[in-house]
């Protein structure tokens, strides 16, 4: 995680309806719904933790993250609500700091890349010290003797 001060005031959350819409969004739910062809169903989904827990291993990221959405990550750390910056998506997922903060364009000029974009390119990245475990392990078998 960064630290506080590094974390811009963006990040943190004191509008009340969106910490009650998260409030909802992650709690267990039991709703009646009609299909399309009119049969009457209940739409359930348990509960899940107010806000994720620093101490267990992240939770798989979507490129809806930092959207106010039920798999969005919400911290709570001294008792303030924020979500991940770009950095600590980049870090959970094991990437360099400020591996997406850029992009090079068609005419080959660099350009700065939107906050929601680096937490989308995150979302739909591998983790990549697993994807260098799996080419370690599948290169080790390949060099095998026996094989």
């Amino acid at each position: 995680m960064q630290p506080e001060s590094d974390v811009p005031e963006k990040y943190f959350l004191t509008d009340t309806a969106k910490l009650e819409k998260f409030r909802y969004l992650r709690g267990a739910k039991k709703i009646e719904r009609v299909s399309s062809d009119g049969h009457t169903y209940i739409y359930s989904e348990g509960g899940m933790p107010p806000y994720d827990d620093l101490n267990l291993p992240g939770r798989t990221m979507l490129t809806s993250e930092g959207t106010v959405s039920r798999p969005t990550h919400l911290l709570k750390i001294n008792g303030k609500h924020r979500l991940l910056t770009p950095v600590e998506a980049e870090r959970l997922q094991d990437f360099p700091d400020g591996w997406t903060a850029r992009k090079k364009l068609a005419d080959g000029t660099v350009a700065e890349v939107s906050d929601k974009m680096r937490m989308f390119f995150m979302g739909n990245a591998p983790v990549t010290e697993i994807v260098r475990k799996i080419g370690t392990f599948i290169s080790e078998i390949e060099t095998r003797t026996d094989c």
